[in-house]
């Protein structure tokens, strides 16, 4: 089942992806003058696409009955993939030498590390990640296809709403919300690692976790982040970041619904 959203949203965002077929976007660096998004493009060493899914459980509570249906589902769909369920005591095996965890990672709400570990994981190791939640197809469709497609960094699923993307000010923010059509969704994808798009994310997620460090020190976040004191909004780290840079590489996304995990039910 689909997420429903109201009438009103529903005939905004026609009205977005109807202008956007009209004038398509081209990303214009001096659009956005002076902001992060314009910063050198960093080279991409891409390697060989792992057939693997990752998904991360952060902290040292039990599973949700909820979640452990979604992880069920996950493996059951992908009989022929590598589902990951990565947590704490298994998460040194994939911290690469002189690329550790950012030194207020720990720091971080226990939703926020699996925001930083998605970036992580895309960028050195690649493959799929998934959100702990029920999905309905098999991925290894969408790993043929992204694998077979040279001049693609990433498949996912259509963002689902333009007020569902990121929160950001100025034309950049406007642009990912009119735009929001071209990107792919947060919460479950595959990536080729190393490329332009995984560099320059796990760039920017460095430079927030730098900003926000001693806010963190003195207001570690608890599992959701909503603690008196804690500093990081909810989609800062995360949804503030990876769909502006999805835009401005729009041309080599794929936008595949069959990856898209059911938003119902998962907690």
């Amino acid at each position: 089942m689909r997420r429903t959203y109201p009438f009103r949203q529903q005939s905004k965002d026609a009205i977005l992806r109807f202008a956007d077929r009209a004038s398509p976007y081209v990303y214009d660096p001096q659009n956005y003058s002076g902001q992060w998004l314009t910063r050198d493009m960093l080279p991409g060493y891409p390697r060989p696409l792992d057939r693997v899914i990752y998904c991360f459980w952060t902290g040292s509570n039990a599973i949700t009955p909820n979640r452990l249906v979604g992880l069920e589902s996950m493996i059951a769909q992908n009989p022929g993939i590598d589902v990951r369920l990565i947590t704490p005591d298994k998460l040194d095996g994939y911290l690469l030498p002189g690329e550790p965890l950012h030194p207020a990672f720990h720091d971080l709400s226990l939703v926020h590390r699996s925001d930083y570990l998605r970036c992580y994981f895309m960028n050195f190791w690649g493959g799929g990640y998934c959100d702990i939640k029920t999905l309905h197809h098999s991925w290894s469709p969408a790993f043929d296809k992204l694998d077979a497609d040279t001049g693609k960094w990433a498949l996912g699923y259509h963002e689902v709403a333009s007020d569902m993307t990121a929160r950001l000010p100025g034309r950049l923010g406007r642009d990912v919300r009119h735009r929001y059509g071209r990107l792919i969704g947060n919460g479950a994808f595959i990536m080729k690692p190393q490329t332009p798009l995984t560099r320059e994310w796990y760039r920017r997620l460095l430079d927030r976790m730098d900003f926000y460090a001693e806010a963190l020190k003195r207001h570690p976040g608890n599992e959701r982040g909503d603690n008196p004191g804690y500093p990081i909004p909810w989609i800062d780290i995360l949804g503030n970041i990876l769909p502006p840079i999805a835009l401005k590489y729009h041309h080599r996304l794929i936008q595949d619904d069959t990856v898209r995990p059911s938003f119902l039910d998962y907690k």
